[in-house]
């Protein structure tokens, strides 16, 4: 009797009795009970064919209450103590990962589960059992095998520090280990199943070439000599097109030369390295042609894994360079298109995708060799010159062919005239032709695969060039049932990790730019079609459609995010305008009613508005039940016929009257009357004419549900169109981005080529800092390695750096290697004094490593400043932007974030800086949310110029009274020009005539001629200084006349429009926007001719790389006039990166790179702030181990950080929570992980902080997970919400929210039980552990998280103090506290759990109750 069958004998109180002991859900019918108990026995383990036993289980707890705990030396894997001892056998290790192989990991038979390797990687078989009997077991395929699984893991979990393991265990390891991989697999000592995995191995090496271990191993067998199995024809007419190549290829065969005749060393051309590209071309093409007569899984999956392996090479110029060349000169596309032609169907459409992709990446327009773009007219050149050849060809020596000679170049690659030149033509002939005369393939091809070989051959090379133009403009916008459905595009994410994808993966380099858009288009369409399928599952099973008795779709239930359809009907479609093959314009009307609606539904709904997204869909006829459904996917796939994006083009009311628009007087036009509501929409023409060819459009017309997103979901058809426009404004213009800065930004080149080091001749200087440095001391506390001249001694200052060297030492790109000088000149005066813009001074004593990185941002070039948690990144760019406002005044900067609140944080201190605040023009929907008195929008900005304007000509009205100056009617902009020339300069300088001379402070004062004014207005005369002050006085008077031609413009101009556009081209000098309204606007803004000289980004690492580069884009950046000059990023990679829902895309694409990332991989020089001021230091030791030095600044080890916190011993502790009503974490839906024990915890301890006086404001509590956020939210809100102490804390929230801010104390919540789950991302630990100003208490399961490797770090200094949580009766927060922070009370109480802890909250509520009652 099986296991199964065993259960299936127990009772239903005997089943939940084990569940429950498992940590598992215990309620339902006997059914799903067994099932369920069935599923956990199945994730048992098998050691050493002894015993099973859970892996959960294989973590014992140690002992509690000991302050100090050591790690069991029991091995979770292996079962044994003492791993990797001296005086183990070998033998015996090895054994073990043979059964281990054999039992758990298929033995090269089978694929093994997902959970199973999981679970061996994460308790250690790579690090703890594999790498210490490396030698011994390096000539054993399970042994391969299984490190190959175990790093496969590891990127299959995108972890940062896959490689680790390998390369820092042993000099010269992982070059063995690779090595040896490629002979396994040419020798064929691998299974099928076991040559997929050294694919995806393969692939994921080729994906970390900056890796100083792994790029040496890769380069080897991406070199020039596997050109030695190219036949030597084919070779020699490739070498004969390259000199360059020629040189390196003689040199090459001197070295083998050399080799054999001093038969030393390994032969260049027999090595393994050279062999090994070219022999697995040819088991690609064996293996298509074995599986015309015999096909399985594992062979089809190997395909794949070869293929994506192929593409990958030649995805990256430096391992393309040679290999593509391979490719196309071994005819392995026509090659496989005879292999492919003879597949079974469904095996073809199967690797339809993969071939298709590896062939658009072979297609790319780029030299091979040296990387550069080939223009469409370049390509058509070359082929034209081809054609005439083979005319002359045809003409000279082919009779029958000779009509071709005066064929046009279309007709002659056209496939079906070719076809027919061909047929003319006898196998002899073709052969002769092919491979004799034009030398494009072998005899021996012939052999193998026949004449139809050979006529592939020959069509392949007269094939038309594609225009880049051509293939841009049939991409379409919006996602489509294809996307969001079929499976072969956006697969389960729970399939097998042996499985590879035919998507475009980001990684560190790209071919070309238009190969970079091309990429990022695809996988945020897939990225919108994954976020739009969610919401697809969530409505329709909501709605419950059912086909009712006319065979119409019908629904059971009701979506308020969806509304049946009325009256679809096509409105108008364009015809194309010329040069394009869509449609210019493609418009349909549909109804909806509202009728039915709750008030509050039916104003959501009347809220929609102009540029709004809708999605139509339409159902198939025989629709199933939501009982009869499988999963949601295959659920959807039954359901959905069509899915079809669109964009609102106008609302109408039930009288037809236009709602939520503008009219053309400008009025704004709200809600509509009646019920029925028309809308007007607008297809992506791009994907009516692909329905058109297709055959679809019999789908318009039968649509049947409207579905509306929320707005902050729409933004990606903005996004998307800007990719779409940057490729076709590259494939036109080819100057999309910066000449000085693209080659960094596709990840070739030095990348100190895009600092300021090699742009000597626009390097400044003579820097104004303004008021970063707080005294002369700081100057010299700031550049220690400098000698300094100082000019006054009273800061601002400005300094002036002697030498270039001593530049690059100021801004930390240069090592000392002697003193260099510098001179300070303080530019303090009394002018400046009585009479600057009035900005709040600089309060931040700025650090050295602080200074470098604003020094080195002013200059041009690209610059990144990684900033860890508390280092003063805000501080820093607010300061770099001050700087550069004032050193470069006729330059116009951008500021870029991912959130509305960073750029209010910046642009709120920035606000206060001596910055004229009509200048500033902050973009986008969180201008609201800034907290200053001014407003800083596009409207708010054009209204304060006018008024600014009234104000100044009041003071020139004034001015012309105080002169006794006829009026010479109201002023104006211009009038006051007038009124400046004809009356105040000849008064000044007939002034400055008479009093050159004189040294009489009365004569000088009294005779000044605009003194009444002066006076009026409080700008007071010093008479020790008198002709300095009367100087600066004037200066006040002038400024005004200046401000006032400033602002004349807006005076001419006189509609709000033009205003408007005039202040985003031309006035303002610091605009702030968010990444997503930078790729919003982005068209809008290139059609206004908008400008920008500098970009600072922060939260860089936060951005995806696409829109890290899209803002760069919105202008135009010809080389002989390329405004941009500055990038400045500011980031930290350590932190969370960029949000991307679909795990796919995240892992296996590496979508969630942004740019900041990329260029730190690709050693760009970045300057990292190395102190933090956030919080304590025994808090900031459990982050600061992932950065280079980070320190703590002296302000972390004073006052209120140098006591400890009331009423805890411990600043820190991890609370160890075990299973709470027999329960550890739940999932009441999948994803959405809950964890009660730990939210009654942490609500507990929450209520005894309030207890004892601690603000709520202080107080945040944060989760890993949004299932956890809502549980606690719900719990507080039932027991704290109402209660006259206790109250909401200042933040609930989960860890990926809460990044960028802070609080005094976090209370901070795991949740998992079983798996570590997502946490296990080093990054997000990060951010969860560095939110925390004074205390921070982690509750979890500490024998789970402390058995993971990458979190060790952490969890070593956690296991420190004990597990239990320790509190200290008598303190409250009140009073003043004399306790260090390192000072532990030798009496303190060990809570010992919850229901402990509700009786100490329940007693001190009683008392609290019981002395408010007094």
């Amino acid at each position: 009797m099986d296991a199964k069958e065993d259960i299936r004998t127990l009772k239903v109180a005997e089943l939940r009795d084990r569940l429950q002991k498992l940590g598992l859900p215990s309620k339902g019918k006997k059914e799903i009970l067994v099932a369920r108990l069935a599923e956990a026995l199945q994730s048992e383990v098998e050691v050493n064919g002894l015993k099973k036993k859970r892996v959960a289980d294989d973590i014992t707890e140690p002992a509690v209450g000991k302050e100090t705990r050591k790690r069991s030396k029991v091995s979770p894997v292996t079962g044994s103590e003492n791993v990797g001892r001296k005086d183990e056998k070998p033998w015996s290790r090895l054994q073990t990962v043979e059964n281990i192989y054999k039992e758990m990991l298929g033995d090269g038979k089978v694929y093994p589960s997902v959970k199973t390797i999981q679970n061996l990687e994460f308790h250690g078989l790579l690090e703890d059992v594999l790498l210490p009997y490396f030698d011994q077991g390096l000539e054993k395929s399970s042994f391969l095998m299984s490190m190959m699984l175990m790093l496969n893991e590891k990127f299959d979990q995108a972890l940062p520090t896959a490689w680790e393991p390998v390369t820092s265990h042993a000099e010269g390891m992982f070059e063995q280990f690779f090595k040896q991989v490629l002979c396994f697999l040419y020798e064929g000592r691998f299974s099928i199943v076991e040559a997929t995995f050294a694919m995806k191995f393969l692939s994921n090496a080729i994906q970390s070439l900056e890796n100083t271990i792994v790029r040496p191993c890769v380069m080897k067998i991406c070199s020039l000599a596997m050109w030695s199995q190219l036949p030597e024809e084919r070779r020699q007419l490739e070498l004969q097109t390259r000199p360059e190549l020629a040189k390196k290829w003689r040199h090459l065969l001197k070295k083998e030369s050399k080799i054999k005749k001093q038969h030393s060393g390994a032969s260049v051309f027999d090595s393994i390295e050279a062999k090994f590209l070219p022999w697995l071309v040819d088991d690609v093409i064996e293996s298509f042609k074995r599986s015309e007569s015999e096909a399985c899984t594992h062979s089809l999956s190997y395909m794949k894994a070869a293929l994506v392996f192929l593409k990958d090479i030649i995805s990256q110029l430096p391992t393309r360079r040679f290999f593509a060349t391979y490719l196309v000169r071994c005819n392995f596309r026509a090659k496989l298109q005879c292999c492919k032609a003879m597949l079974r169907t469904n095996e073809a459409e199967c690797l339809h995708a993969y071939i298709s992709s590896l062939f658009d990446s072979l297609d790319a327009a780029v030299d091979n060799l040296t990387g550069e773009v080939i223009s469409y007219e370049q390509a058509m050149r070359s082929f034209y010159g081809y054609t005439q050849k083979i005319e002359r060809l045809f003409f000279t020596f082919w009779e029958d062919l000779k009509e071709t000679s005066f064929s046009s170049a279309k007709d002659l690659c056209s496939t079906d005239k070719m076809k027919k030149y061909l047929a003319k033509m006898s196998d002899d002939d073709i052969k002769k032709l092919v491979c004799d005369q034009l030398k494009l393939a072998r005899t021996q091809d012939y052999e193998l695969f026949g004449r139809n070989l050979l006529e592939t051959i020959f069509e392949e090379e007269l094939k038309l060039p594609s225009a880049g133009r051509r293939a841009v403009e049939n991409l379409p916008i919006y996602p489509d049932e294809k996307l969001i459905i079929d499976q072969s595009l956006i697969p389960n994410v729970n399939e097998a990790t042996h499985s590879v994808y035919p998507l475009p993966k980001i990684n560190l380099q790209f071919l070309s730019l238009p190969d970079y858009l091309e990429r990022n288009f695809t996988l945020y369409l897939t990225e919108t079609g994954y976020d739009v399928c969610q919401n697809l599952i969530d409505v329709i099973k909501r709605l419950s459609p059912y086909t009712n008795d006319a065979g119409k779709p019908s629904f059971s239930g009701w979506s308020k995010m969806s509304q049946e359809v009325e009256g679809f009907s096509m409105a108008e479609v364009r015809p194309s305008n010329v040069g394009w093959d869509f449609p210019a314009l493609v418009r349909a009307e549909f109804s909806i009613t509202t009728r039915a609606m709750p008030e509050r539904l039916k104003r959501e709904w009347d809220q929609l508005k102009q540029h709004d997204i809708l999605f139509l869909v339409s159902f198939k006829h025989n629709l199933p039940s939501v009982e009869e459904s499988v999963d949601d996917m295959r659920y959807l796939q039954s359901c959905v016929r069509a899915i079809r994006g669109c964009e609102i083009h106008e609302v109408r009311d039930e009288e037809g009257n236009l709602m939520n628009c503008f009219t053309e007087e400008g009025e704004w036009v709200g809600e509509g009357k009646g019920f029925k509501r028309t809308f007007t929409v607008e297809f992506d023409p791009v994907q009516y004419h692909n329905d058109a060819i297709n055959g679809n459009l019999a789908i318009y017309p039968f649509f049947d549900i409207v579905i509306r997103r929320d707005v902050r979901e729409n933004n990606f058809k903005s996004v998307l169109n800007s990719i779409r426009d940057a490729l076709v404004s590259e494939s036109i213009a080819g100057d999309t981005l910066p000449p000085w800065l693209s080659d960094t930004l596709l990840g070739y080149g030095n990348p100190e080529d895009s600092t300021f080091l090699s742009m000597s001749d626009r390097c400044i200087h003579t820097i104004d800092y303004q008021d970063t440095f707080l005294s002369k001391e700081h100057v010299i506390e700031s550049f220690p390695d400098h000698s300094i001249e100082f000019r006054g001694e009273q800061p601002p200052f400005k300094v002036t750096f002697c030498t270039g060297e001593s530049l690059k030492l100021a801004c930390g790109m240069r090592e000392k290697t002697e003193q260099h000088k510098m001179i300070v000149e303080s530019t303090f005066s009394k002018r400046k004094e009585s009479y600057a813009m009035g900005g709040a001074g600089n309060a931040v004593r700025f650090t050295p490593t602080q200074v470098q990185a604003i020094s080195r941002a002013l200059q041009p070039g690209l610059s990144l400043i990684v900033g860890p948690p508390g280092s003063g990144k805000t501080d820093v760019a607010v300061q770099i932007l001050h700087g550069l406002y004032h050193n470069n005044s006729k330059e116009r900067t951008l500021i870029i974030t991912h959130s509305n609140q960073a750029l209010n944080d910046i642009f709120q201190k920035l606000s206060l800086k001596d910055i004229s605040i009509g200048e500033m023009l902050r973009l986008g929907y969180g201008e609201n949310l800034l907290e200053t008195e001014e407003e800083f929008d596009k409207s708010g900005r054009v209204n304060a110029m006018l008024r600014r304007r009234v104000e100044l000509l009041m003071d020139i009205h004034a001015l012309a009274e105080s002169l006794e100056v006829q009026s010479i009617g109201e002023f104006t902009c211009e009038t006051s020009a007038s009124f400046w020339k004809m009356h105040l300069l000849p008064r000044w300088e007939k002034y400055l005539s008479r009093v050159k001379s004189s040294t009489d402070a009365e004569t000088i004062v009294s005779e000044f001629p605009f003194l009444k004014y002066t006076t009026r207005k409080n700008v007071m005369i010093d008479h020790e200084d008198s002709m300095n002050s009367v100087m600066a006085a004037f200066g006040v008077i002038s400024s005004i006349f200046d401000e006032l031609e400033g602002l004349r413009p807006f005076e001419v101009l006189t509609s709000q429009k033009n205003r408007i556009n005039y202040m985003l081209t031309k006035q303002a000098k610091v605009i702030a926007m968010t990444c997503t309204h930078a790729a919003i606007k982005r068209q809008e803004f290139l059609d206004l001719g908008f400008s920008f000289d500098n970009i600072l980004m922060e939260e860089a690492a936060q951005i995806l790389d696409i829109e890290s580069i899209l803002p760069l884009t919105m202008q135009q950046n010809r080389e002989d006039n390329c405004r941009l000059k500055r990038l400045i990023l500011i980031g930290d990679h350590y932190q969370l990166p960029p949000v991307v829902k679909n795990p796919l895309l995240k892992n296996y694409c590496r979508f969630e790179q942004s740019l900041f990332t990329r260029l730190i991989r690709l050693n760009t020089p970045y300057i990292q702030l190395n102190m933090q001021g956030r919080c304590r230091p025994s808090l900031a030791s459990l982050f600061n181990w992932r950065y280079r030095e980070l320190e703590n600044l002296p302000q972390t080890s004073m006052g209120k950080f140098a006591n400890a916190n009331p009423g805890f011993a411990f600043v820190c502790q991890f609370v160890n929570v075990e299973d709470f009503l027999g329960k550890g974490e739940s999932q009441p839906m999948p994803y959405f992980y809950q964890n009660l024990g730990e939210a009654e915890y942490i609500v507990l301890l929450y209520q005894y902080m309030r207890l004892l006086g601690y603000e709520a404001k202080k107080i945040s509590i944060l989760t890993t997970y949004n299932g956890q956020c809502q549980l606690l939210s719900d719990i507080l809100h039932q027991k704290c919400a109402g209660h006259p102490l206790f109250g909401m804390p200042g933040s609930v929230s989960t860890v990926d929210k809460y990044q960028g801010q802070q609080n005094d104390f976090v209370l901070l919540s795991l949740v998992r039980t079983r798996h570590v789950g997502h946490l296990r991302d080093v990054r997000r630990l990060v951010v969860a552990l560095s939110r925390a100003r004074l205390g921070l208490y982690v509750f979890g399961r500490l024998n789970l998280f402390q058995q993971c490797q990458e979190l060790k770090p952490v969890f070593d200094q956690l296991r420190e103090k004990p597990s239990h949580l320790a509190l200290v009766e008598g303190e409250h927060s009140e009073m003043e506290m004399t306790r260090s922070v390192y000072e532990v009370p030798l009496k303190n109480l060990h809570v010992q759990d919850i229901s402990h802890m509700a009786s100490i909250v329940k007693n001190m509520e009683a008392e609290w109750k019981r002395q408010n009652a007094m």
